[in-house]
Order: structure tokens, then C-alpha cells, then sequence
């Protein structure tokens, strides 16, 4: 077989180019498909599942700190400052080799899983439908597609009679395009409604997306409340950090400071800017998708966990997340004409359309039917609400009852049914002679139709959807169901899912007569949206995001794909559409719905450990910047070696927030923001941290210059009672910054909320497990000198040790009874 590919390779969205030679019905054979691929005509392009092992080690490795920090090291070595380079530039090191190693190993079991729900395509090899993977594909191939399939590659429609297809992630368009036979497929969009065969003619990097799933992650990039709330923190500290090295070189430049003693101070400065902040949120992310994966959810967005964890309205469509989509026929009403006459067409309708779903699955399972030749045929939609099919001796039609508001319906039936909580379909015959052969889009029902009967068709709830939803409601989140069924049904369903109280129900009809301020407000105050179109979907979304919503959609199906791109947090079952699975945040795999809590409660979990390490991190900060400037002032010595300063880093910080980050327990946050949480924290903690250090340095600073004289100081002995200052302050500053960590669950979410016994006691053990080490490497005479730490008699050690009580003491004091909250006049 040849094909003609000229035109198909030069052409663009929008514009249609003719196949020059129709394919055999059978496709090709292994043989050729084989050969073909071979000559480089495959669809070779790799799934993104994850990062790859560049963009790890580069996001990790070679970011502009860390080159600024190892060059500090290197030239630190050339002045034989081996200790200050190696806790300089070595710890930046081994602190992103660890993140390495631990993205890697996450990026092994999340692409194993990824692979189990990668989107697959449908080709005809040798006459037989085969499912392969989308990698398969070869130039010529004869591929078929249904309602929710991704489209693979490019190529024309060869049969089919025409298919709806959305392009929005390649024209921005939302509103469905209809295509025929000779028209243009293009790779990036999905089917919405139809089947259809097309050829492959565009594959691998000449298609014109290499898959969905690219196009719709690049597409959606919602930054969450944590991460905007780092982000804008790290472009703050990047500021005043270097407006302080800005100071501190004038003054290395006006003093004509050694070159020595100016790379130490630099490398002290660099060091403030909180890098591992970021690395901590990756590996916190990174934990939390591992976690979840083990409960049968894949992360596809890496700040998903985190994001469910700040939503306060959950919407989710009713058939495939609140049912188990497993439909069958309850009952049947016929209306003027026999019940086996209804059944026998109704099954001839379902057997010869070409598009499948649930309800024609369950209809085709009850009343069978016989495939019959078809002119003309208009696939079922979700946002048309019917679909229909013509045959020679006329034109039937299958949707929703109210569509057709003149058909002479038996009301009764059609209410009690809804009130039921079952699905309620028309099935009617169009007027003599009526086609849809050749229309045009948009497509209208005729203008009067003759009503053959009612089906009826029950769906069972997921049996976990009652104690997933309570779960939901007990913390405070608001659920919303939006869906295209009668509001009847949708609002009977809700309260078998366990939603209660006065559950008031907006049809799609009532939001489109709406104004702007009015549909704001339904969106606000409605819990029960029926008949709802996409679109109408997607604004439904959008209207509680400007009301100041986090909004998180659940979905499965074609019809879901809009507002899961506009939510917050897209979320998709496993066994819907693989469109649906393309654009989602997070999917729920064997269509678990229990896993929500799990999800939630790890999102909590991250917030909260990073509430500690924002805590600790901060703290550190400040009183580091207030130390420097404060000893500076009083003294004129600059109190840190880039030896002291990482030490006490790595202690009060470095192992720390990585144990905490761990250790973290789930718990509802504050809506109000992190930063402003934990104002009451970091401001009482920095201002004593300074007074202590402060008073440390200035003693036992003071001390040393006191044995040379007060009036006689040589450059010795100023050297060397620096050198006496700076190791008693370190340890000032490691034990105190222990303490921090031991008061941490009380003084950061308040003293009578500190959560389990075991929540309160753990950061407590940590700090004493570090004080051992921290003591066994003052007990190490060769430890010492090569953390630059002057040797410290016992008896000043345990004098250090009971004033960092006493001013543990007087910290708890200021905390338990909100002194500074008092003394500023801010709750």
C-alpha cells in the first residue's frame, strides 16, 4: 500500500488536505508494520511521565547557590581553609545528592505506575482491531477511534460519518469541531462523541503534539498557596541578602580586609539564602506522591498532595465518581405500541450506533439488537443531551425525556423514576422523511417527534462514596455535585452518597437565563447542579474560583475535560476516558474513591512539616542577620566562620527539617497562610536567639581580652578571644536551637492544640538524639579543630548549658502566655 503524504505534512489546524489512497479495510499487516517502523516511520516519541534524569540532577545540582557556594569552597581550599570549604560546598553537596537519590527512587515506581494508565490507541492490523501502545503507531496505519480517545497522531478520517472532536488544547477553542470523511485528525485533541478510522500520516516528532498528555500538563500549571507563598519569600531574602552583602563588601573594601576573611564572610552571607527550602518542598512532594502511590493513587502533578490539602469546595460529576457507572435496565415504559415492538428497535438503535457508553452497553445487555445499514448518524453528546440515527424507514432518536417538552410523555412515570434516583431516557421516532444526512453543525432536534417510550436505568453508588463524602464534610469542605442527569435523580443519588440537609438543585436551564452577578451566586449557594452542559461545567468552576474558592473537580468522563483544566486540582478515575487521565492532577487508580482521604490527609501532612521547617528556617534567619549586625556593632567582629555558621546549620536545621518533613502528621491548617501563622513564632524566637548569642559572644569574648589588659590589646589576642566567642556562642546556638525545635509543636500551633502525646514528644527526642551527637563531637579533641571550635573548659560548658535553661525557661514563658502577641496588640 502507498500513501500519499504530501499534503498531510504541510498542513495545519484548520485547513484539510485529501488522501490520495484509500486504505484496505484491513490495515496493514505485522510484516509491513514491522518494515515500516523499521525505515524510521514509527510514532517513537516517549511519554513524559515524570522528570527525566537531567532535569533531576539539574534542578538539584547546578543551581545558581550552589555554583556560587562551591566556588566559595574552592577558593576557601586555596587558602587552606579545609574545614570551612568542606562545610561549605560539601554539604550543599551531599544535601542534593540525598534529594537525587530520593527523586530517582520515587521516579522508578511513579513510571512504572504512570505506565498502567498511559493513554492507548486502537489500529486494525490484518483485519482485527488490536489495542497497542500509542509507540506502535507507524506511518499508514489504519487507527480507530471512539468517544474519549485521545488522537495519537495526525491523519485524515477515512470512514465513520462524522465525529465531534475538541481541539481546545491546540486552538484555545472550547466548542467541539465536527468532522467528516477527508477531514484533517489532529494529535493533541480527543474524540467527544463518535467513531471514526482515520490514517496515520503524521507520526513521532512531525505530528502535531507528540501526545495529549504533554500538551494538557504544559497547559495547566496551578501553583499552589505553599509554593507562591516560598516563592515570593525566596525573591524577599534574595533582596536583603544582598543588600547585605552589599554592606559588608563596602566595609571589606574601606578596611582593606584580607582577601582570606573576605571569602568567609561571603560564604556566610551566600549561606542565608534558604536553598534547602526549596530542595525540602521537592522531597516533601516527593514522600507524599510515594505514599499515595501505595494507596492506589498516581500523582501526575507533583504539587497535587499539597493542593487537596487547601480545598474548600469539591465538585465531582455523578456517573463514574459517585456511581460505579455499572448501568442496567430497570424498566421500560412503551407509549403507543407493543413493549417487545419498543424493546426490538430500541436494541436495533444501539446495535448499529457507532458510538459506545454505559447506557447503550447496559441497553444492548438487556434487548440485544441486530446491526442495520445506517444513512445518517448523530452520536450521542454530552452536551446536546441526544443523539440519533437514521435508517432507511426513518429517523429514532435517544436522549433526555425534557428535550422534547411538546412529546406526550406519562409524567407520573418520568417523575417518580427521577425521584427514584434513576436515569430516564426518551426513545422517539423523527417525522416522516426527516434526516440529518448532510446538516450542518450546530444540529437541531425537528420540530415535532413521535415518542416511542421511557427507559429507565439504575447505577449503583461506589461502595466507599458514603464515608469518602463524610469525611469530606467533616472538614469542612464543600461538595458540590454537577452533573447532566435530571435534578431529580442527581439530588436522590446525593442523599444515598450521604449528603444531607437542604440540598438546593439549579438546572442548566435556570444558569443559562442567569446574569453574571446571579450565576456567581447559584454557583455560591447550589449544591446540586443537574443538566449541566461542558461548558457550563467549566463556568461553574470558574465562577467559585472568583468567589475565593481552592476548587478540586473529580471526573471521568469526555465531558469532564474542560472544568478538570480549569480547577484548581483535576482529579480522574482510572477506567474513565483517556483524555480525562490526560489533563488530570492526580488519578485515582482501580477508581479507588477511598484514597481521597488518604490524599487529603497527606496533603495536610506536607503543610504541617513544612509549617515546622518555614518555623525553623525563618528563625534562623533572622537571628543570624540580628547576630552579625548586633556583635558588629558592639564589637566590630564579624562572629561567624563559614565552619561555625554550617555547623550550627546542620543541627538546628539540616537534619532537622528533613526528620520533621517525615515525621509530619496530618491535621486541617489555617486558611490564613503560613507566613502570617507563624509571625508568633519566628519574631519571639529570633529576638531571644539574638539576646542569647549576643550574651554568649560578649562574655566569653570579654573574658579573653580581660587576661591581656584593657588597654593593651595586640591583633593576637583580639584574634584569639574572637575565636573563644564564636565556639561558646556556636554552642549557645546549637543548644538553643535545639530548644527551638523541642518547643516547636506548642509555640507554632499553640500551646493547648499540640495534638498527641507522640506529636509533642517526638521533636523532643530529636533534640536531645542531636545534643548527644553534638556533645560526642566536643569530646573529640581532632573534631573540634576541624570544626574550628576553641577548646571550652567542662565547667563553662555545663555554665552554657544552665543559662540556655534559664533562657529556655523564660522562652516558654513568653510563648505559653503570648507576650509579644500582647506587647504589639496583634492577635
Amino acid at each position: 500500500m502507498t500513501l500519499d503524504t504530501t499534503n498531510a505534512d504541510t498542513a495545519t489546524p484548520g485547513l484539510h488536505a485529501a488522501v490520495s489512497v484509500m486504505p484496505p479495510p484491513t490495515g496493514l499487516s505485522d510484516t509491513e508494520a514491522a518494515s515500516r517502523h523499521a525505515r524510521g516511520e514509527g510514532n517513537d516519541v516517549s511519554l513524559a511521565t515524570s522528570r527525566s534524569y537531567w532535569q533531576i540532577l539539574h534542578a538539584n545540582l547546578f543551581t545558581v547557590m550552589n555554583g556560587i557556594l562551591v566556588t566559595l569552597g574552592i577558593t576557601l581550599v586555596s587558602f587552606h581553609r579545609v574545614s570551612d570549604a568542606v562545610l561549605t560546598a560539601g554539604i550543599v553537596i551531599i544535601n542534593a545528592i540525598v534529594n537525587v537519590v530520593q527523586e530517582v527512587r520515587a521516579k522508578h515506581l511513579l513510571d512504572h505506575i504512570a505506565l498502567r494508565i498511559q493513554p492507548r490507541a486502537t489500529a486494525v492490523r490484518m483485519g482485527q482491531e488490536r489495542d497497542i501502545d500509542p509507540q506502535a503507531i507507524v506511518r499508514g496505519d489504519l487507527l480507530v477511534v471512539h468517544a474519549g480517545d485521545v488522537i495519537a497522531v495526525d491523519g485524515h478520517m477515512v470512514s465513520g460519518g462524522q465525529i465531534e472532536v475538541d481541539e481546545s488544547l491546540l486552538t484555545g477553542e472550547a466548542d467541539p469541531v465536527l468532522k467528516h470523511v477527508s477531514d484533517m485528525l489532529y494529535s493533541g485533541s480527543f474524540c467527544v462523541s463518535g467513531s471514526a478510522r482515520y490514517i496515520a500520516e503524521r507520526v513521532g516528532m512531525a505530528s502535531t503534539a507528540t501526545t495529549l498528555a504533554q500538551h494538557a500538563r504544559t497547559f495547566r500549571q496551578t501553583r499552589t498557596p505553599l509554593q507562591r507563598e516560598i516563592d515570593l519569600l525566596m525573591r524577599a531574602l534574595v533582596v536583603v541578602v544582598a543588600f547585605l552583602g552589599l554592606l559588608f563588601a563596602l566595609v571589606a573594601t574601606f578596611t582593606a580586609l584580607p582577601t582570606v576573611q573576605s571569602v568567609q564572610r561571603a560564604s556566610v552571607i551566600v549561606g542565608l539564602v534558604p536553598n534547602g527550602l526549596v530542595f525540602i518542598v521537592t522531597i516533601a512532594y516527593t514522600i507524599g506522591a510515594l505514599r499515595l502511590a501505595g494507596k492506589g493513587v498516581l500523582i501526575q502533578q507533583t504539587n497535587a498532595v499539597e493542593s487537596l490539602a487547601n480545598v474548600d469546595v469539591l465538585c465531582l460529576d455523578k456517573t463514574g465518581t459517585l456511581t460505579a457507572n455499572r448501568l442496567a435496565v430497570h424498566a421500560v415504559e412503551a407509549i403507543g405500541l407493543a413493549e417487545a415492538e419498543f424493546t426490538a428497535a430500541l436494541g436495533n438503535y444501539v446495535a448499529s450506533a457507532t458510538g459506545r457508553n454505559a447506557t447503550s452497553d447496559a441497553i444492548a445487555h438487556a434487548y440485544g439488537g441486530q446491526k442495520r445499514p445506517v444513512d445518517a448518524e448523530v452520536p450521542f453528546s454530552s452536551a446536546r443531551k441526544w443523539g440519533a440515527v437514521t435508517f432507511t424507514d426513518g429517523t429514532f432518536l435517544l436522549g433526555a425525556p425534557e428535550l422534547l417538552p411538546h412529546a406526550a410523555l406519562p409524567g407520573d412515570t418520568v417523575q417518580q423514576w427521577t425521584a427514584a434516583g434513576l436515569r430516564v431516557l426518551l426513545f422517539a421516532r423523527a417525522p416522516t422523511g426527516f434526516s440529518f444526512a448532510g446538516a450542518a453543525a450546530p444540529l437541531h432536534l425537528p420540530a415535532q417527534v413521535l415518542p416511542l417510550g421511557l427507559i429507565a436505568l439504575r447505577d449503583e453508588l461506589r461502595p466507599e462514596t458514603q464515608a469518602t463524602l463524610r469525611g469530606f464534610v467533616d472538614a469542612g469542605v464543600r461538595v458540590k455535585v454537577i452533573s447532566g442527569d435530571h435534578p431529580d435523580t442527581v439530588t436522590a443519588l446525593a442523599r444515598q452518597a450521604g449528603l444531607g440537609g437542604d440540598l438546593h438543585a439549579v438546572s442548566g436551564g435556570e444558569l443559562a437565563a442567569m446574569t453574571a452577578t446571579a450565576f456567581a451566586q447559584a454557583a455560591e449557594e447550589g449544591t446540586i447542579f443537574a443538566r449541566i452542559t461542558p461548558p457550563q461545567k467549566a463556568q461553574l468552576i470558574d465562577a467559585l474560583r472568583a468567589n475565593g474558592h481552592y476548587v478540586a473537580m473529580i471526573g471521568d468522563g469526555v465531558n469532564d475535560v474542560l472544568s478538570l483544566k480549569r480547577a484548581h486540582l483535576g482529579i480522574a478515575m482510572q477506567s474513565g476516558s483517556a483524555a480525562t487521565r490526560a489533563v488530570a492532577d492526580m488519578v485515582l487508580l482501580e477508581d479507588s474513591f477511598a484514597a481521597l482521604p488518604h490524599a487529603v490527609q497527606e496533603g495536610q501532612r506536607i503543610l504541617n512539616g513544612m509549617r515546622d521547617c518555614l518555623a525553623l528556617y525563618l528563625t534562623r534567619l533572622a537571628y543570624t542577620i540580628l547576630v552579625i549586625l548586633s556583635v558588629g556593632m558592639v564589637t566590630a567582629v564579624f562572629p561567624f566562620t563559614p565552619t561555625n555558621n554550617a555547623l550550627a546549620a546542620l543541627f538546628t536545621l539540616g537534619i532537622p527539617t528533613y526528620v520533621l518533613v517525615a515525621w509530619a502528621r496530618p491535621g486541617a491548617q489555617s486558611h490564613r497562610g503560613l507566613m502570617r501563622g507563624l509571625i508568633g513564632f519566628i519574631v519571639p524566637g529570633a529576638c531571644m536567639m539574638t539576646l542569647l548569642a549576643l550574651g554568649i559572644f560578649l562574655v566569653f569574648f570579654a573574658r579573653a581580652l580581660g587576661g591581656a589588659g584593657r588597654t593593651m590589646v595586640t591583633v593576637g589576642a583580639l584574634r584569639a578571644a574572637t575565636v573563644t566567642g564564636r565556639s561558646a556562642m556556636t554552642t549557645g546556638i546549637v543548644l538553643g536551637g535545639l530548644v527551638l525545635i523541642a518547643f516547636l509543636p506548642m509555640a507554632s500551633r499553640g500551646w493547648t492544640a499540640t495534638g498527641t502525646p507522640r506529636d509533642r514528644w517526638r521533636p523532643v527526642g530529636l533534640a536531645f538524639a542531636l545534643l548527644a551527637l553534638y556533645g560526642g563531637l566536643l569530646l573529640i579533641p581532632r573534631a573540634r579543630r576541624f570544626l574550628d571550635l576553641a577548646s571550652v573548659r567542662p565547667g563553662e560548658y555545663f555554665a552554657i548549658g544552665a543559662v540556655v535553661i534559664a533562657w529556655a525557661v523564660l522562652l516558654g514563658l513568653v510563648w505559653r502566655f503570648r507576650l509579644f502577641a500582647r506587647l504589639v496588640q496583634v492577635e
